[in-house]
């Protein structure tokens, strides 16, 4: 097969004559190249693009490993193709029992998968990162929403769910930019194994969503799903996903000129830090989040998931309706943020985090509720490094997220203006919840720590270097030296 792409590689870049390779070779060069119109360019290194499968192996741990090819000079991007299942009702059942599968369900097979150059995790892909960047990231969330599993087929109550095909190109970060691509071709990484390990999501029993009916009333209500309901014959796991790099080379004089070029690679990249809580709170309880990460910080997003999302596989729903997000609200009332005892972001309503900030952001809000931002760097998007923050090293007490619980969906109707009276009174703009009630909801906070890293290729030494935090570059330097 290597020989197979180097001959593309080779027929390719051989059929360029001499006018054209007068754009594309690469040398030290900086002269102007006369364009058409009066355009003036520079040259820039020819290259191509092809596609190839990833190997997979399945271990004991049940994690999958998936090889990157290192016969190509770099890898650009990944295609993640699943088909999921025929899942029918059991005959038996077709008319008392209703399946459809749950939100962004892709994002929740693809699970948490790590990157790894060789020497560790790189960069790690979660759920609630993948659910973060739809909201406000993607370009056409409509197209993307759909290749995802977000649509009628799927997501429409029903006794019979075809297999379907859901594909979507996870962010890496090498695929945010050419020059954030990976250099497979670095000699440090010869003996490195570049790899994807990837915890998916495959049993159908955590991602498809049930309802029954009750045949005194007629009604549907939510169950908690069960095999037992369904055909024999349906498959009960989803089949291993495929991944496919977008892969690309350059021509032979680029890259002996980037080998001899004494300057090592450096790539400077975003990643996250999750932080799960254990505390289960309700309404007008405020739940605490500790913020630690020896990793510059640049940005964080905070959710609160109703706990009944688990008992009946509603993914990807952050809100004060567990059944149904496009129904519910955001279920936080108020968040700040506090180093110690001073609050570095004065606490502020809902529609501050989850509209005002990522609209400044993103230039958009999103476009569903419960999804909250804050960043300490004004253009989270950049491709450059920007402004962050090493938490564990700025107070000697604790950085908390304080995150206070509330239905925002009511507006208290009981502080109307009584015209008699001159004295003012403080608006209470959402209404007090009985506490102590059996059917008060039971919420999680699940938080995400955005940070920045490097990774260097360093030729002198022939060693890949993950840059992290102080520690990681200490020895770095310490080694150069």
């Amino acid at each position: 097969m290597t020989n197979i792409v180097k001959t593309i590689t080779d027929t390719e870049y051989q059929s360029l004559n001499d006018y054209q390779t007068g754009y594309y070779m690469s040398t030290n060069e900086d002269d102007p190249i006369s364009m058409r119109y009066h355009h003036f360019g520079r040259k820039k290194g020819w290259h191509n693009t092809l596609e190839e499968i990833l190997e997979v192996e399945e271990k004991k741990d049940g994690k999958h490993y998936y090889d990157v090819e290192k016969k190509f000079d770099f890898l650009k991007g990944i295609i993640f193709r699943c088909v999921t299942p025929e899942i029918k009702v059991s005959s038996d059942y077709v008319d008392t029992v209703r399946i459809r599968m749950s939100h962004n369900i892709l994002h929740h097979i693809h699970g948490a998968c790590i990157f790894s150059s060789g020497d560790g995790a790189t960069q790690t892909i979660t759920p609630l990162f993948l659910d973060d960047i739809f909201q406000t990231s993607i370009g056409n969330r409509d197209q993307y929403s759909e290749k995802i599993g977000n649509r009628k087929s799927l997501t429409t109550w029903t006794t019979h769910l075809k297999a379907e095909l859901l594909t979507m190109q996870p962010p890496w970060f090498f695929t945010l930019h050419n020059s954030k691509a990976f250099p497979l071709y670095e000699s440090c990484l010869e003996k490195n194994k570049i790899q994807f390990i990837c915890d998916f999501e495959l049993d159908i029993s955590k991602l498809v969503e049930m309802q029954g009916k009750d045949e005194s009333t007629g009604t549907w209500t939510r169950m908690k799903f069960s095999l037992d309901y369904l055909d024999e014959e349906t498959e009960q796991t989803i089949k291993s996903p495929e991944m496919w790099g977008i892969y690309s080379n350059i021509s032979k004089e680029e890259k002996e000129l980037r080998k001899k070029t004494p300057q090592n690679t450096r790539i400077d990249y975003n990643d996250i830090n999750e932080i799960v809580t254990h505390d289960i709170k309700t309404y007008e309880q405020t739940i605490p989040v500790h913020l630690t990460s020896s990793d510059p910080v640049y940005g964080v997003s905070w959710k609160a998931k109703n706990e009944l999302c688990k008992t009946y596989n509603s993914l990807s729903n952050y809100t004060t309706n567990p059944l149904d997000h496009s129904l519910g609200f955001n279920p936080i009332m108020y968040s700040g943020i506090k180093y110690g005892t001073i609050p570095r972001v004065k606490e502020r309503e809902h529609d501050h985090f989850d509209q005002s900030l990522p609209e400044r952001y993103f230039g958009r809000y999103p476009f569903e509720n419960g999804y909250n931002y804050y960043f300490f760097d004004d253009e989270p998007l950049t491709l450059s490094v920007g402004n962050s923050l090493v938490l564990d090293s700025i107070t000697k007490s604790k950085v908390t997220l304080d995150c206070t619980l509330g239905d925002t969906s009511k507006i208290s109707q009981d502080q109307k203006s009584k015209r008699k009276k001159k004295k003012s009174k403080k608006v209470v703009l959402y209404p007090s919840e009985k506490k102590n009630s059996k059917d008060q909801p039971q919420f999680k906070i699940f938080t995400l720590l955005y940070v920045r890293k490097s990774i260097i290729f360093d030729k002198k030494r022939n060693q890949v270097y993950h840059i992290t935090d102080d520690m990681s570059l200490k020895n770095y330097n310490e080694r150069m030296n």
